[in-house]
């Protein structure tokens, strides 16, 4: 699967730039194909063809990347002689070259100087810090899923008892529905996006906020299944998200920020000790 996959990746990209992937070259190469002074060797055409391949297969598959070689190295020679402003184009691939080395440069000095290590303190103390900006853009819910056949004999007793978010109460749920064969979505301890619990549910909300306000479960039937929704809490649209439901997302942030400030850093550290160093001359 990982040679087809691949194969289908080489063949997507142009033959060109499948020539930079090539790897190392051998010393004496078997031209396959030319036009003018482009050449295509036999080591590169090689290079995306599959080891597990037919012969069949095989021959196959190179004459239709030599195929596309040629079409694609036509197409190019065509557009040099063709397209004005090549001078425009040679500043365009310059910037975007040295903006390349400078980003693998950065990344680089990054990875070997960053920690990506964020305490939980520093979560807590920016989340408090910036609760205004944490502010929900939906109704979010803890709360438990059971889906049982309706005909199930065990369903008047869940009924009963599955209206109950006490922890001891949740894992004797779980166990009774596992040894049952009932299916169980526990979402308890993680808060949940209402809409795609309703979602799980055949039931239409038009006011969640109402049904939120005034009840804490709801029941339904469909196809022969029993839907038992139960939800513990819940937090309205627009109140601030849990600190639970933010935390990576924070985690993310901070690490970002460090990376920016190294950075503004680094570049800095760069530019002073040129000048000290009298690398950069400033004319008037």
């Amino acid at each position: 699967m990982k040679q087809l996959f691949l194969w289908i990746f080489l063949l997507s990209m142009p033959a060109w730039l499948q020539k930079c992937v090539g790897g190392e070259q051998p010393a004496e190469r078997r031209p396959m194909a030319s036009i003018g002074s482009e050449y295509l060797y036999e080591d590169e055409v090689l290079a995306t063809i599959p080891r597990a391949v037919s012969a069949e297969d095989s021959a196959r598959l190179k004459a239709r990347f030599v195929e596309q070689w040629a079409k694609e190295t036509l197409m190019y020679l065509s557009a040099k002689q063709n397209v004005s402003g090549n001078a425009d184009i040679e500043k365009m691939v310059e910037a975007y070259r040295r903006s390349l080395i400078t980003y693998e440069y950065q990344q680089q000095a990054i990875l070997e100087n960053v920690g990506t290590t964020i305490t939980d303190e520093e979560i807590e103390a920016y989340y408090q810090k910036n609760t205004a900006h944490f502010l929900s853009s939906h109704n979010l819910v803890k709360g438990l899923l059971i889906k049982a056949p309706a005909d199930s004999p065990t369903l008047s007793q869940l009924k009963k008892t599955y209206c109950n978010g006490d922890p001891e109460h949740v894992e004797e749920l779980t166990v009774s529905c596992l040894q049952k064969g009932i299916q169980l979505d526990i979402f308890i301890d993680e808060w949940t996006s209402f809409d795609d619990v309703l979602d799980r549910v055949p039931l239409n909300l038009s006011d969640q906020k109402s049904f939120l306000k005034t009840k804490n479960h709801i029941e339904a039937e469909e196809n022969g299944i029993q839907y038992l929704l139960y939800i513990d809490k819940h937090i309205f649209t627009g109140e601030p998200e849990p600190l639970d439901y933010v935390r990576e997302r924070i985690r993310n942030i901070l690490i970002n920020d460090r990376k920016k400030e190294f950075i503004h850093e680094f570049e800095n550290g760069i530019y002073e000790r040129a000048l000290e160093e009298g690398k950069i001359q400033y004319y008037e």
